[in-house]
């Protein structure tokens, strides 16, 4: 009978956190990027300032293919690698490029993302 009291109690309350968080919840998911990515290649496409100012972040930048790169970011640096790996060496070794996206962190720079793609021989 006890149990029953306490559940009778607890139970309203219980629901109405699940209310309260619900709507949290469902924000806290990680976002659909085939959408995002969508949204911004019809707004490439269209030439639409607007969707594409909403989708940029001011601190963008943009690596051209030929490695030039283009930012407004004092606290931020995009730097293009070219490097060979090589287990052995007497090997010429595999020759990659990479993108570093590096952030200034207070008075130290700071890593924060690098892609590395193979560059065919």
């Amino acid at each position: 009978m006890i149990h029953l009291r306490l559940l009778s109690r607890i139970g309203p309350v219980v629901v109405a956190l699940a209310l309260l968080f619900a709507p949290l919840a469902a924000l806290a998911g990680p976002p659909d990027f085939t959408v995002l990515e969508n949204r911004l290649s019809d707004a490439l496409a269209r030439y639409d300032a607007a969707t594409v100012a909403e989708l940029w972040d001011d601190s963008f930048v943009f690596v051209f293919p030929n490695g030039h790169v283009s930012h407004e970011d004092a606290n931020m640096a995009v730097v293009t690698v070219r490097s060979a790996w090589r287990s052995n060496p007497a090997e010429a070794g595999d020759r990659y490029i990479a993108t570093h996206v590096w952030v200034r962190r207070g008075d130290r720079w700071r890593l924060v993302s690098a892609q590395v793609a193979h560059i065919a021989p």
